[in-house]
């Protein structure tokens, strides 16, 4: 109740890796436990558009940061994550034309086109109150 349950400002991707990061915040332990199981149906709701599905997750990760981080750090995440998606075009390529896999050809072209599209800042309200905050 005291994290307000999951952030609305997130689709469909990250938004349980900001729950989660929330609540390690707040002083709440996360633990790993390998002998239960369970079925994720990652992206079952986006399968048919895998362009416009590659878009939202690399935008999450970025509202991710937005929300999260700020400065340098905010800096260094996004950094990390365009660098991420630039070394995985050649590489998606590259295993796509050997597969003749068109998932992976895709996944190139997607990630190709990331590299220049950036979402809006959903947290501009928050990063406002942040500053104030700091002062």
């Amino acid at each position: 109740k005291q994290l307000g349950g999951f952030d609305e400002r997130f689709n469909f991707y990250n938004e349980e890796t900001d729950l989660c990061f929330r609540f390690f915040n707040a002083g709440g332990k996360i633990y790993y436990y390998p002998n239960t199981s369970l079925i994720h149906l990652k992206g079952a709701t986006a399968n048919k558009n895998l362009t416009r599905r590659y878009k939202n997750e690399s935008f999450a990760t970025i509202r991710f940061f937005q929300k999260h981080f700020n400065g340098f750090s905010y800096f260094l995440a996004c950094f990390a994550h365009y660098t991420g998606m630039l070394i995985r075009i050649p590489i998606f390529s590259i295993a796509g034309i050997i597969r003749k896999d068109k998932v992976l050809i895709i996944r190139a072209f997607s990630n190709l086109r990331n590299l220049f599209s950036f979402p809006t800042n959903a947290f501009k309200h928050q990063i406002a109150n942040r500053k104030e905050l700091s002062l």
